[in-house]
């Protein structure tokens, strides 16, 4: 029975714990966290080729590397940077340096996810805040 309360209550405090209500017992309260800091930033995980659905190839499509804290997209010659504004394991929200003629926007980053066993196995999105457009890419590898 001691086990059934045991269990129960580790239950009941967890849920507290995730949807971030204290508990009155500290030893309750010191569970682990539900998302730990793993130093797992999307900027990283996005680097690489990408294929927009216009790109007649993976070569032809944006390319995202990282420079410190920014991000940076050749696509063809054209060249895009953004500064990182925050950066989580799945959204990456960062403000357009570059080309000057978008300066200033918002750009949300996050994946979709696909059932593979690729290393990224989703689809990226990107919402710009400002205009409210959306564009989609697929991962790819230039062999």
């Amino acid at each position: 029975m001691n086990l059934v309360r045991g269990l129960s209550r580790l239950i009941v405090s967890g849920a507290l714990a995730l949807t971030g209500c204290a508990t009155s017992d500290p030893k309750e309260s010191a569970l682990p966290s539900a998302t730990p800091d793993t130093g797992d930033h999307f900027s990283h995980r996005i680097v690489g080729h990408w294929r927009t659905p216009n790109d007649a190839s993976c070569a032809a499509g944006p390319r995202v590397t990282r420079d410190g804290p920014r991000v940076r997209v050749t696509h063809g010659p054209a060249l895009s940077v953004y500064e990182i504004v925050s950066d989580a394991a799945l959204v990456l929200r960062a403000r357009i340096l570059e080309p000057a003629s978008a300066a200033g926007a918002i750009v949300v980053m996050r994946p979709e996810f696909n059932t593979t066993r690729e290393q990224r196995s989703f689809n990226l999105i990107l919402e710009n805040e400002t205009t409210g457009a959306i564009a989609i890419w697929a991962p790819c590898e230039v062999g």
